[in-house]
């Protein structure tokens, strides 16, 4: 097979694998297949090509008949969708570059998201899902004909996802969270991806290194196997570790949502750690044996002060504020408190 035989059956197979994914009973077994077929560069680049072709044939028909409405008999749209892609995987096959340079930036369009130190924010997306964006959070989100994409760069987010035929992807670090319909939350630390299940049903997965194409688009990375997670349970991930599942209060989990962060017999550094993320006044401990306390309860969200003067009547610790430091000593007498 030469190099325009092989692309022209990628493209076709691209195409056949785009159909079957919008069809809305799309398994998890259809998507494993999918995700190993992508898994080959040459695949991906097909793939995001058939993906980028649609996407500007569905504009152009919108912008051209914006009233036109296709009627059609029950069981035939489906027949019509496969012939016309792959028509155009047969097009896009052809050795010439006055069809192929349009594509090169003309993937699937998307909105970036962020919210500042303290801040959340909800973003009601055009399927009726929601996320809200938790403290120093960044989003990116896409969507296309075969699947909704969000990519979390940073931060914390709630998803509330809607079904609507296509997969529903958080991509994050090194992980891939999969959703038909459900409500889960995801975060993205320097060392450490969790997902926390609320309602229905996810799966997660490891995601492979980037590796560079000389295509039009980058490859997708491959998955590892998946892990289904059931409501109330958290996976995380930490680098070079194998991923773990736990047993979580759902409520406390996501209790960042009404403004208010709750705590069960955690350790002070790591509550430290959870606390700073919501305000540019930063809590440092002054003894690393401090942070071995473990400490229980509820806490408002950015109020540094507050919780350093309460700490100070649940241990025997004193504490000394400069600018936007506070730091945490131990040793504390009457006067302290």
């Amino acid at each position: 097979m030469n190099d325009s035989q092989d692309r022209e059956s990628r493209l076709e197979a691209a195409a056949r694998w785009h159909t079957a994914l919008q069809d809305p009973g799309v398994t998890l077994d259809t998507l494993d297949a999918f995700s190993a077929w992508e898994a080959d560069p040459r695949n991906a680049e097909a793939f995001r090509v058939i993906e980028s072709v649609l996407s500007a044939v569905d504009q152009s028909l919108a912008a051209n008949r914006p009233d036109e409405r296709v009627q059609g008999k029950p069981g035939r749209g489906k027949h019509l969708i496969v012939w016309s892609i792959a028509a155009l995987a047969g097009i896009l096959a052809l050795p010439t570059l006055i069809i192929i340079t349009p594509l090169a930036g003309a993937g699937p369009p998307s909105d970036t998201y962020r919210t500042s130190i303290g801040e959340q924010k909800r973003i009601d997306l055009e399927d009726g899902s929601v996320i809200t964006l938790n403290t120093a959070s960044v989003a990116e989100v896409s969507y296309s004909k075969a699947r909704r994409l969000v990519v979390l760069e940073a931060g914390e987010a709630l998803f509330e996802v809607e079904t609507d035929g296509r997969p529903f992807l958080v991509e994050a670090g090194g992980s891939r969270t999969m959703a038909l319909g459900t409500q889960f939350s995801v975060q993205k630390g320097e060392d450490e991806i969790s997902v926390v299940l609320a309602e229905g049903s996810v799966s997660v997965s490891q995601l492979g290194p980037q590796h560079k194409t000389l295509g039009l688009f980058p490859a997708r990375r491959k998955e590892s196997a998946r892990t289904v997670l059931a409501p109330g349970q958290r996976l995380v991930m930490m680098r070079g570790d194998v991923p773990a599942v736990e047993i979580v209060n759902t409520a406390s989990a996501l209790a960042w949502q009404t403004g208010i962060l709750q705590f069960d017999d955690m350790r002070l550094d790591e509550v430290v750690e959870e606390l700073n993320r919501y305000s540019e006044t930063k809590l440092v401990l002054g003894d690393s044996a401090l942070g071995e306390e473990r400490i229980s309860g509820g806490f408002p969200a950015g109020q540094q002060e507050a919780f350093a003067r309460n700490l100070t009547y649940l241990l025997p610790v004193r504490i000394e504020q400069t600018g936007q430091e506070i730091r945490i000593l131990p040793g504390a007498d009457a006067t302290d408190r």
